[in-house]
């Protein structure tokens, strides 16, 4: 009997009784992208529903009696081992699904949705149409339309063009599917799409003499191939043409049209005024807890409290923190409890790591996280700041995670998945052997109690900062 590839696959709309990875069929041409930590659709269910997974890992074996695998809409995972080992943690510890886990771990735009698209069977050449059933008025107007309609078409674009509410098109649509009378087709598509700007470049026949061109389009040509590839509005703008003109030069072949990708990140640029972290000056007391908790980070990591009352200068001693572990390669999550405090730590750490800061908080749009995410997965930032989603940020490797404010409530949550951020953090600092740096004036119970206890490194700032004293 031959052996097929097999993929253990998270599927979304389970319910938690019979949650678990379920087994399907990986056809040869989607093995090479159905890899552990990729997205995939999946036939599901006695009706075979069409429904979101994640493969977990892969296997071989007799694969006779098993679906197949529908598509992989990712060209690479989108999930690390380390992520999907957290996913199976949160499952047991949280009481959720699989896919509620992974859910978790992904920003909001990133995530797929299931779009049903329709059509009228097509009829082989030679052959007449076969008749159709009796139909409503509503029906046959649906598909006099998909008849004239060239190819699919999603329900949304069908109700709009009918002018028909959603709910009653697409339920007159799932009838017409499920007498035969239409084709339906689901796929898995991108909630938020990537950020692009239209560019254009020189085309296959932008040296060609014989071409007739207008004064303006040679003026435009010529700087196009000066400059090699500009943004059109770019080009319009410098050559003084309208987008006419570039119209006419690409429809010649002398230019063409493509697409480019571009981040909605508001921390790209360098900041204007530029802060040393090496050139901070720290007191004796904060001198020491910093020699402390670097000693405790290269040796291996572990859990620490830094206990300071308000204004003592914890802030500064974690900073120097994140300096050092950034110089050393590793990977930084800075955790705030409120997206009021986010601001000002962004403002100083802009200033002090510019572009290699990520910025996670729900203050932000759909396409700005994504964006940021995929800068962290990438490698083009180190340092991710945030609120309590700031713990899933996609590092590779993560060094050192600080929780300032570490007694308050926000930083669990309050829908399901029920997690607490500092148990996150502790499994990933766990599997990265990494130190998790704990900060307050008001440490938890739990948290004061490891302490005192010695399952947690303790560093006491008992003063402030300065000249400054506690009032009576």
């Amino acid at each position: 009997m031959n052996e097929v590839a097999i993929a253990q696959v998270a599927v979304d709309q389970t319910a938690y009784c019979y949650d678990r990875p379920f087994d399907y069929r990986i056809p040869p041409e989607l093995d090479a992208a159905a890899q552990p930590g990729s997205r995939v659709t999946v036939p599901f269910g006695s009706g075979n529903r069409t429904r979101q997974g994640v493969i977990l890992s892969r296997s071989a074996g007799s694969g006779d009696r098993l679906k197949p695998l529908l598509s992989v809409p990712d060209a690479s995972p989108v999930l690390t081992d380390e992520m999907l080992r957290l996913a199976q943690w949160l499952k047991e510890t949280c009481y959720c699904t699989l896919y509620e886990a992974v859910r978790l771990m992904l920003p909001s735009g990133i995530n797929l949705r299931l779009v049903d698209s329709y059509a009228v069977p097509p009829v082989e050449p030679g052959e007449s149409r076969p008749p159709l059933p009796p139909l409503t008025d509503a029906e046959a107007e649906i598909v006099q339309f998909l008849t004239r309609y060239a190819g699919l078409a999603p329900a949304d674009r069908i109700a709009a063009k009918l002018k028909r509410p959603p709910e009653e098109c697409a339920a007159l649509l799932q009838s017409l599917a499920a007498r035969g009378v239409l084709l339906c087709t689901r796929s898995a598509v991108q909630k938020m799409g990537d950020a692009s700007v239209k560019m254009i470049r020189p085309g296959a026949r932008a040296d060609d003499a014989s071409l007739k061109l207008t004064p303006r389009q040679k003026t435009a040509l010529a700087l196009l191939c000066e400059v090699g590839t500009a943004a059109v509005k770019e080009l319009c703008y410098y050559a003084g043409v309208t987008p006419a003109v570039l119209n006419a030069l690409v429809q010649k072949e002398c230019a063409e049209y493509y697409e480019t990708a571009v981040s909605r990140s508001r921390y790209l640029r360098e900041p204007e005024v530029r802060v040393d972290p090496s050139a901070i000056r720290l007191s004796p007391e904060q001198e020491q807890a910093f020699q402390g908790l670097l000693h405790q980070y290269r040796s291996g990591g572990g859990t620490a409290l830094l206990y300071g009352v308000t204004g003592s200068g914890k802030t500064s001693v974690f900073l120097k923190l994140i300096h050092e572990a950034v110089q050393s390669g590793d990977n930084v999550i800075l955790m705030v409890p409120e997206i009021a405090l986010t601001p000002q730590l962004i403002t100083l750490f802009h200033r002090c790591f510019g572009t290699k800061i990520a910025v996670f908080h729900s203050g932000l749009s759909l396409g700005e996280r994504m964006d940021e995410w995929k800068r962290v997965r990438a490698g083009q930032a180190q340092i991710a700041i945030g609120t309590r989603s700031a713990v899933f940020a996609p590092f590779p490797r993560v060094g050192l995670i600080v929780m300032d404010e570490e007694q308050e409530g926000s930083y669990k949550s309050e829908s399901a998945p029920r997690f607490h951020a500092r148990d996150v953090a502790r499994f990933r600092c766990g599997y990265h052997k990494g130190l998790l740096l704990l900060s307050s004036a008001t440490p938890s119970v739990e948290t004061r109690y490891h302490a005192d206890t010695g399952r947690y490194a303790l560093y006491r700032l008992p003063n402030r900062y300065g000249p400054a004293v506690l009032p009576q």
